[in-house]
């Protein structure tokens, strides 16, 4: 990685003050997720009440999972009215938002085509391939953020020409 200079943060700088890391951005984008959530959440909750599936069918797992889905909201809708005020308090709630609610965003289309599965009786061929999927994507995500958690460590030179890398404790 070698030396940090001004011009390695030249394009951050740009998405705090323009981009999609600005206070405004940031709350756009989790407008746009929570109503991305909703849907997929809503028609996969209209599928568990359908009468195929019904509300009463379902097991105790299925109840937390959309009692937990509802607390979510409730968070994030409050995060999105509290954070109208440009201030650091509001930047970092937001800032953790974004990263909390689009990993659940990522899980809600699951949700909806295991309920669409479970309404069509093929719940079981269907469960083994979304499983595969959320085990494939979580170890490849902890991969990749153990490479580049591992690429911020400062690297120097020795003299013979190779480089070394400093472990910061």
């Amino acid at each position: 990685m070698g030396k940090l200079s001004e011009e390695s943060f030249s394009a951050i700088k740009e998405e705090l003050i323009d981009g999609r890391l600005t206070i405004s951005g940031m709350r756009v984008y989790l407008i746009g997720l929570f109503i991305a959530s909703g849907i997929f959440v809503g028609i996969s909750l209209a599928v568990a009440n359908a009468n195929t599936v019904g509300w009463d069918t379902l097991s105790t797992g299925w109840h937390r999972i959309y009692y937990a889905e509802a607390v979510l909201f409730i968070i994030h809708l409050l995060v999105l009215l509290l954070c109208w005020w440009n201030n650091a308090f509001s930047q970092k709630l937001l800032s953790v938002g974004m990263v909390v609610f689009t990993y659940k965003a990522a899980l809600d289309p699951f949700l909806m085509v295991l309920m669409f599965s479970k309404d069509e009786g093929r719940y079981h061929s269907f469960l083994p391939l979304v499983i595969t999927v959320l085990i494939s994507g979580f170890i490849l995500h902890i991969i990749i953020l153990i490479k580049w958690i591992n690429n911020l460590k400062p690297e120097i030179e020795k003299p013979s020409g190779k480089r070394e890398q400093i472990i910061v404790r």
